[in-house]
């Protein structure tokens, strides 16, 4: 290679790297330009006021229709307004809106009180603050309300419920002299609720109350009739739109119980009180136009006894009746259709009825065993929930020598009670994964009965005006 041509492919190299530089630099500073661009874009549109001025503080609940919500302040010049704003639309929060607290001016972070909210209701609250005229917005924050929870009962000798724990007594007749809710229903302001009623003349006979107000299912004046005590107790209910549907038993002729349900007062039995075809009906669920009622029929001429459930008025039996002695005290009926009943199982028929009390539910007639037969159990109420199966009942405890209360998630047990009394849950209900159960404890000592509920497991005592009261059932509205 000669000396020019290495001088000209050194320049041409130079050239290409000069090329390269420029090209470089103009890309530089295009970026640079663009970015300064951007920059001044930015700096001409006003930032989003969301979150720039304040944000919203935490929700407390204090009832199913009063919480707490506040805002905390992020840059505190010039407000000339703050508060909250709440509603169940979360797009319409607006200072526009009539659903609006106003905290006064300053930069003090602030809490104030919602009321008269409704139950069970999802809703969305945020805090505001006006600067310049200009509204800046917390994020909405969702909340649910509490639900009203209503335990069903006695008090003393007063049938009895309360509501968020104020309690309500219930009317009987002037010939009654005491009375005990076994189911309750709430819709709106309307309260219903079934159980039994005592009369003057020791004859206990079911009841329907709406809003206070009792009506008879069964004969009042059976205890003025030969051999006749007791003539019905109404133990389940359930509502569908205006009919009522009641669980229980009438005697037939005030010897042996006649399984059967009432609806909107009518009578349909099961069984035929008879020594050979008796029972009980203790739970009831209606699906559709399908009625499913849990309970038990017994053969007393042959010592045995069957969990039994009808659909429509036909019969499916739980256990075998020449192996074990068995009742259904509840029954659920899911979305899929499969029927799960709650009760217990015991082995041993007639005489021989001397086993173990074994706790459990069966889903479309498969029995699961909650308890290992070692101590006696029952689950009394049974709730499924998004697929995860709740029972409820009792389990005695050898070790106190005293009974738990307690209650099953998917067959896995909860102990609700370790108070050295007697306890016993009776009812469940499941609402967005909140446990709630109703029952009672036993002070044996002094010869007390305390009515009471559980949330999540968290003892919730009821306020009685007597030293013998008791949770039967539980519902939320």
């Amino acid at each position: 290679m000669t000396t020019s041509n290495l001088f000209i492919n050194f320049n041409d190299k130079v050239m290409k790297w000069m090329n390269v530089l420029q090209t470089v630099t103009l890309l530089y500073a295009l970026g640079f330009v663009a970015g300064c661009k951007k920059n001044v874009s930015a700096e001409t549109i006003k930032p989003s006021p969301v979150n720039s001025v304040i944000s919203t503080d935490s929700v407390v609940h204090y009832s199913s229709s009063v919480i707490s919500a506040g805002g905390i302040i992020m840059k505190a010049a010039g407000i000339t307004d703050k508060g909250i704003i709440w509603g169940t639309d979360s797009n319409s929060l607006t200072v526009t809106g009539i659903n609006k607290i106003s905290n006064g001016t300053g930069s003090t972070n602030f809490t104030d009180t919602i009321q008269n909210l409704i139950p069970n209701t999802v809703y969305y609250v945020k805090a505001y603050a006006i600067v310049n005229l200009q509204p800046s917005y917390g994020a909405a924050i969702a909340f649910t309300t509490d639900p009203v929870v209503y335990i069903g009962g006695y008090d003393g000798s007063s049938a009895k419920y309360w509501r968020n724990g104020t309690p309500v007594a219930l009317s009987v007749n002037s010939s009654s002299v005491s009375g005990w809710i076994h189911a309750i229903y709430a819709q709106g302001t309307n309260v219903q609720a079934t159980g039994e009623i005592e009369t003057a003349y020791a004859a206990i006979y079911a009841p329907y109350w709406e809003n206070g107000i009792s009506k008879a299912l069964t004969d009042t004046n059976a205890a003025l009739k030969p051999s006749t005590y007791t003539t019905g107790v109404g133990y389940a209910m359930f509502v569908q739109g205006t009919d009522v549907y009641i669980a229980g038993y009438e005697l037939l002729n005030g010897v042996w119980p006649v399984a059967k349900y009432w609806k909107n007062g009518v009578g349909v039995s099961f069984t035929d009180g008879t020594l050979s075809n008796d029972g009980i009906a203790y739970g009831i669920y209606i699906k559709g136009t399908d009625v499913y009622v849990a309970g038990f029929t017994s053969n007393r001429n042959m010592g045995t006894q069957m969990a039994t459930y009808w659909k429509n008025g036909n019969p499916v039996y739980l256990n075998d009746s020449t192996k074990s002695m068995a009742v259904a005290h509840s029954i659920f009926v899911d979305s899929s259709n499969n029927v799960y009943v709650a009760g217990s199982e015991t082995p041993g028929v007639g005489i021989s009825f001397m086993g173990t009390q074994v706790a459990k539910y069966w889903k479309n007639g498969k029995a699961i065993a909650l308890t290992d037969g070692t101590e006696d159990a029952c689950a009394y109420a049974v709730f499924v929930s998004n697929g995860t199966v709740y029972a409820a009942g009792y389990e005695y405890n050898p070790a106190t020598g005293l009974s738990d209360a307690k209650y099953w998630k998917n067959s896995t047990p909860y102990t609700l009670t370790n108070n050295g009394y007697f306890n016993s849950a009776t009812s469940i209900y499941v609402q967005n994964n909140d446990v709630y159960v109703a029952g009672w404890a036993n002070d044996y000592s002094r010869g007390y009965n305390f009515a009471k509920y559980w949330k999540n497991g968290v003892d919730i005592p009821l306020i009685s005006n007597s030293h013998y009261s008791t949770g039967s059932c539980i519902f939320l509205q």
